[in-house]
């Protein structure tokens, strides 16, 4: 806790946040059907004594996904498409003594060929003006890291094209 002297009083800056996403940007994971991906989650958030909660959103429903292991600020989940409906966004959600997480951090989950190519840079449309941002496609068991590559101020609108 930060104190500031006033005049004849103490200002108080402690500054305490529910958590939020470290990396705001959309990031996209390629994965054929029936292999895992492990994804790590990090948010920003003080208490750093957070909960997480992870789902995935299809073309058709929500479904609560459960197989993550947490530790502060930090939650991976081990997450294995088994058919074309295990496809879509993964969302990662915290919350701790302050509240909820207002956004959640997401991760698209696209279908590929198990023989694919190491790695594919690909545009996607990202608005409704058409701009295009650029994001890295990883393939499991192939690429690492989790970096983004798209403006975080962007929405995902579409479909991402895939080869």
């Amino acid at each position: 806790m930060t104190q500031k002297k006033g005049k004849n009083h103490f200002v108080n800056f402690n500054h305490r946040i529910a958590p939020v996403c470290k990396n705001r940007a959309v990031q996209v994971f390629g994965v054929a059907k029936q292999e895992t991906l492990n994804i790590t989650c990090e948010l920003e958030a003080d208490p750093i004594d957070v909960k997480f909660h992870w789902t995935l959103n299809n073309t058709v429903e929500s479904m609560e996904v459960k197989k993550f292991v947490s530790e502060g600020t930090s939650s991976t989940v081990f997450y294995t498409p088994r058919n074309m409906l295990g496809y879509g966004a993964l969302l990662c959600w915290g919350s701790n003594d302050i509240g909820r997480q207002k956004d959640p951090c997401v991760y698209r989950i696209v279908p590929v060929d198990k023989f694919s190519q190491l790695e594919s840079e690909m545009p996607f449309r990202v608005d409704s003006q058409n701009e295009e941002a650029h994001a890295r496609l990883y393939f499991s068991g192939m690429a690492t890291g989790n970096t983004a590559h798209r403006s975080e101020k962007c929405k995902f609108f579409g479909v991402i094209p895939y080869r």
